[in-house]
């Protein structure tokens, strides 16, 4: 064990993994650090509506560009060299498409948005272009992703933390602009990175703006399997906030956001081992070798167990932290945040079983599951907040994420067979 220990230490992997903790640590901290001066300065009102806005952008970001950054990270480990720039071209083409779509539905059901958000009608359109910067940023992080280029990675996220940081604060305060100032602040920051992600990939020659059909169909073929499973994660994740805001009121959004956001800790710490695994879990899958894949199991277990004693951790040290910055108002987002952090365990469970679904490009499967988990939640979710009030969404999410990942590991199984269940090798 002790040798497996430093075996683990060594690798290019943990190097990566710590270096992407940081920066994606760093990166979503920007929430939890504005976090004590935000529930001091804004009422839970307030806070609902940054919460709501936040929705928003994150229901729009999948179908700008319909999530085709996942497709260039797939195309470079099956051939890096093979018309890269043109591929990557090609997914801006599908990008400008699916933005002037984007826009004309936020445009056509603008009155709709208003009604279940909260929101008025230039928030809408900032939250659009919001959007549209977090998926150029998520395009080239894709890229140094796919190439382990860990520290470049870091630098650029850290970068965009300090400049969205600042910003908030500076609005906010300096400028007095409320919580409007948070989203100008985002709005600012998505536009900045997104010009410089341009300019990096025209620099670095990854641009290659030529019409290809069988690039188009090739992104379109990754992407559009994963649209129903898209809608159905963004069911799981949003469903919760939408509907505590619509049932008790935004106020109590904005109790529960805050529960949220700590909670989030959990799924940052599990999106950042996540984000080293993958490069080095599809290399290895390309040796279709059995010792390989018992190491895989074995690793994957490691993290089973560590994510379990650090949440439970987390949950009984978090209270204290809490009551040093957190006003009476937010005082019942503690129990919300149990149910959270429960529940991105699992989403960490999952997303490391899921990685073998998407080596094989099987991604409508997980579409199935997904719809079908969120299909479940939403009638599940409404039926605990009637009974239990907001602390009852957070019951809901820990149920659909156990869930979640008990039938995507079983399927994962058939689709690509693991020797989990082979202990005395593992």
């Amino acid at each position: 064990m002790k040798k497996m220990r430093f075996e683990i230490l060594k690798t290019k992997f943990f190097r990566s993994t710590i270096i992407y903790s940081f920066s994606s640590i760093l990166n979503a901290s920007i929430p939890f650090f504005l976090l004590p001066i935000l529930t001091k300065h804004f009422s839970p009102a307030d806070y609902g509506k940054i919460s709501m806005a936040t929705i928003l952008i994150n229901f729009i970001t999948p179908f700008i560009g319909i999530s085709s950054h996942g497709a260039v990270h797939r195309r470079f480990f099956e051939d890096e060299k093979h018309h890269f720039s043109r591929y990557i071209g090609n997914v801006l083409l599908i990008l400008f498409a699916s933005l002037l779509i984007m826009i004309l539905l936020v445009y056509m059901f603008r009155y709709q948005l208003i009604e279940i958000t909260f929101l008025n009608e230039n928030i809408l359109f900032i939250c659009l272009l919001i959007a549209l910067g977090q998926f150029i940023n998520l395009l080239i992080l894709s890229i140094w992703q796919a190439k382990n280029q860990a520290l470049r990675y870091g630098i650029y996220q850290i970068s965009l933390s300090l400049l969205n940081f600042g910003l908030s604060i500076y609005l906010i305060f300096q400028l007095e602009m409320n919580w409007e100032g948070r989203l100008y602040a985002q709005l600012i920051s998505a536009i900045v990175f997104l010009l410089l992600s341009l300019l990096i990939l025209i620099k670095s020659e990854l641009i290659t703006l030529k019409f290809n059909l069988e690039d188009i169909k090739d992104i379109l073929k990754f992407s559009l399997p994963l649209i129903p499973h898209t809608l159905g994660g963004l069911a799981i994740a949003l469903t919760d906030r939408v509907l505590i805001a619509n049932m008790i009121g935004v106020a109590e959004t904005g109790v529960y956001t805050v529960a949220f956001q700590i909670g989030s800790i959990i799924n940052l710490v599990n999106t950042s081992i996540i984000s080293a695994y993958v490069p080095w879990l599809f290399e290895k899958l390309k040796l279709n070798d059995q010792n390989v894949n018992i190491k895989i199991v074995r690793y994957t277990y490691i993290y089973f167990i560590l994510s379990l004693i650090f949440s439970s951790a987390f949950i009984f040290i978090i209270p204290n932290i809490m009551s040093l910055f957190l006003s009476k108002e937010y005082g019942g987002s503690y129990f919300m945040m149990i149910g959270i952090v429960i529940g991105y365990v699992f989403n960490g469970f999952y997303l490391m079983v899921a990685g073998f679904i998407f080596y094989k490009k099987q991604t409508y499967y997980l579409s199935i599951v997904t719809f079908t988990i969120a299909v479940i939640n939403i009638p599940l979710c409404y039926s605990f907040i009637l009974k239990y009030g907001a602390v009852g969404a957070s019951y809901s999410m820990t149920i659909v994420y156990l869930i979640s990942f008990i039938a995507t590991w079983i399927l994962s199984n058939k689709i690509f067979p693991m020797p989990w269940f082979k202990f005395s090798k593992i």
